[in-house]
C-alpha cells in the first residue's frame, strides 16, 4: 500500500473514532400526528419516499397531484398493526373521469379502551374511556399539459380523547412531471395545511410538511 494511501486509511480511522455529540431536538408542538401515517407497504419498505412514485390509489395520501396517471378505478386497503393495540385502518380509491380524476380515502387510527383514574395514583380504575382519530379525504387531479399535473385535497379531521373532541381540516397540494426520460418523474408536495386544531382551550398545529422527490 503506498503512503498517500495509507494515510488516507489512517484519517478514515481517526476520524471514526472521534466522538461525536447528540442532542434531542424538541418535542414539538403539532398534534394530529396520525395524519404522518404513510399508506402501503411498498411505501413503508422505501422508507416512505414515494412522493414520486406512487401509482395506484394511495398517491391520494403520498401527492394528490400522482393521481392522474393512474388509470380506470383503483382500490388500496391497508390494516396496520402497531405496538399497546394501535391499529390503523386506511381505505382510498381513485376514478378517472371526463375532465381529471377524482379520489376518496379514509384513515381510521383506535385502540382498546384505556382506564381511567383519578389524577393522583390510584390501583382502582374508576371506568374505561376510548380514544380515535379519522381522517376522509377529497381529492382532484388533472393534466394541464401533457407532461404535468396539478392535484389537491381536503381532509376533514376528528379527533377524539374521552368526551373532548378536536375537530379541524387540512389541505394537501401538489405537482406531478413526468419527463421525457422513460421512467422518470419529478413531484413536489406541501401537506397538512390548515388552522390548528384545539381540545377545549389548548391549541396544537396540524403536522404540516413540504416533499420534494424524484
Amino acid at each position: 500500500m503506498k503512503s498517500w494511501q495509507q494515510g488516507i486509511l489512517w484519517a478514515g480511522v481517526l476520524v471514526a473514532l472521534v466522538p461525536s455529540f447528540a442532542r434531542a431536538g424538541e418535542p414539538g408542538l403539532s398534534g394530529a400526528l396520525f395524519l404522518r401515517t404513510g399508506m402501503g407497504a411498498r411505501a413503508a419498505g422505501m422508507g416512505e419516499a414515494f412522493t414520486a412514485v406512487a401509482a395506484d390509489a394511495s398517491s391520494i395520501y403520498w401527492n394528490p397531484a400522482a393521481m392522474s396517471p393512474v388509470l380506470g378505478t383503483n382500490v388500496v386497503l391497508a390494516h396496520t398493526e402497531y405496538f399497546q393495540s394501535v391499529r390503523v385502518e386506511q381505505a382510498a380509491l381513485t376514478h378517472e373521469v371526463e375532465w381529471g380524476t377524482i379520489g376518496l380515502a379514509f384513515t381510521g387510527l383506535y385502540m382498546d379502551d384505556l382506564e381511567r383514574r383519578e389524577d393522583f395514583p390510584s390501583a382502582i380504575a374508576l371506568g374505561e374511556f376510548s380514544v380515535y382519530d379519522i381522517s376522509f379525504s377529497f381529492a382532484y387531479s388533472r393534466y394541464i399539459t401533457p407532461n404535468l399535473t396539478v392535484g389537491a385535497s381536503i381532509k376533514p379531521i376528528i379527533q377524539r380523547i374521552d368526551e373532548v373532541d378536536a375537530t379541524g381540516v387540512a389541505f394537501d397540494i401538489g405537482v406531478f412531471h413526468v419527463s421525457q426520460i422513460k421512467g422518470v418523474n419529478f413531484a413536489a408536495v406541501l401537506g397538512n395545511l390548515g388552522a390548528p386544531m384545539k381540545f377545549e382551550q389548548e391549541e396544537f398545529a396540524l403536522p404540516r410538511y413540504f416533499k420534494l422527490g424524484g
